[in-house]
């Protein structure tokens, strides 16, 4: 039994290590928020723009994800895909990561590069049923004004509004309720 364990740990060991050398440095830069490190590796080799780690992020989702705005309108000026889905984690996007961490400033600029306000993860959740499950009331009032269907059902058959009760998001859900939400 304690061999087993041992082996265990050591592969959990070694996991973390190839997933931590499968990071590149344009991801790492990202982030830290070193624009000076991403605009250097891009002029260095262009098709780090598009370089996705383990998990299939891109530059772009790091940037989303990380609150990295602008890097992200640096991503965005070289030609970075809006839409680019993750590999892993439910096939997300930037816009998805975007509204999860409730940064609307970075929503807005995805949105206005063409990103989908109704895209949807494998699971069928949309940007506003992740804004609604977090509690991003503000997320959430932008992503309908700019759009965004009110009440998507995801796999499960449930709404923004429903994950937001669910959450115990009371201002979110009350939001939602306001702008025409439904069970």
């Amino acid at each position: 039994m304690r061999k087993v364990i041992i082996i265990l740990i050591i592969c959990i060991i070694s996991t973390i290590r190839l997933q931590a050398a499968l990071v590149d440095d344009i991801h790492k830069a990202i982030a830290v928020g070193n624009l000076k490190k991403v605009k250097e590796i891009i002029k260095k080799n262009p098709k780090m723009l598009h370089r996705t780690d383990f998990m299939g992020r891109t530059p772009l989702y790091y940037a989303a994800d990380y609150g990295q705005n602008k890097i992200a309108k640096y991503l965005l000026s070289k030609g970075a895909k809006v839409n680019t889905r993750t590999v892993y984690g439910g096939e997300k996007t930037p816009l998805l990561a975007a509204a999860e961490k409730g940064n609307v400033k970075m929503a807005s600029l995805l949105i206005s590069k063409g990103a989908n306000v109704n895209i949807k993860m494998k699971d069928g959740k949309t940007p506003l049923h992740l804004a609604a499950k977090k509690g991003k009331p503000k997320m959430v009032n932008f992503l309908i004004k700019k759009g965004a269907s009110v009440n998507p059902r995801d796999k499960k058959g449930i709404t923004p509004l429903g994950y937001a009760i669910m959450s115990g998001h009371k201002k979110t859900a009350e939001l939602l309720i306001k702008l025409g939400a439904c069970k």
